[in-house]
């Protein structure tokens, strides 16, 4: 539609607003040179969150490597339902949002980040986690067509049964 000053109305897609430095910004409360630990200090507080709610003394494994980081945890894991919500960039998903409790973290979006932080600073966005005796493994890319993420994921058995473990593989994150 053109507007009688000549200029168009554009609808652009939400879902791509992840996926640009400004947003990440926003969303994760530092600069992109920060992202990285920000991002590590949310996945542990996603853990001791975990680990509280199961009722279980928090165990909280960290690892960095010159290619990203891993968390590991004690928790109950996420639910292969909530790995898959997280991909729609339209709603936010939380185990958290909808409560008034004392919590480290209530945004919904931890895992959205999680999918959009690497791609944006690197260009590439690889994540494997493990939980509830699966390993998925996620990958990002844009689709500058349809103004939407692309995440694609494969799922396999794995023998992690208890607990989370969250891989990003990061380049120079560390």
């Amino acid at each position: 539609m053109i507007a009688p000053n000549g200029r168009r109305t554009f609808v652009l897609s939400r879902g791509l607003e992840y996926f640009t430095e400004s947003e990440l910004d926003m969303q994760i409360g530092v600069g992109r040179e920060e992202w990285p630990i920000a991002i590590l200090k949310e996945l542990i507080d996603n853990a001791l969150d975990a680990a509280e709610s199961a009722g279980v003394a928090p165990v909280v494994d960290i690892e960095t490597t010159d290619d990203g980081f891993l968390v590991r945890d004690n928790g109950p894991g996420i639910p292969a339902t909530t790995i898959e919500k997280s991909f729609d960039y339209n709603v936010r998903v939380s185990d958290k949002l909808g409560y008034v409790t004392p919590t480290r973290g209530r945004l919904g979006n931890a895992l959205m980040v999680v999918w959009a932080a690497p791609y944006v600073d690197t260009g590439e966005s690889r994540i494997i986690i493990r939980t509830q005796g699966r390993r998925h493994e996620i990958t990002v890319r844009l689709d500058r067509i349809e103004q939407q993420p692309a995440v694609d994921q494969e799922v396999h058995a794995d023998t992690l049964e208890i607990g989370t473990e969250i891989r990003l593989i990061w380049p120079d994150s560390s």
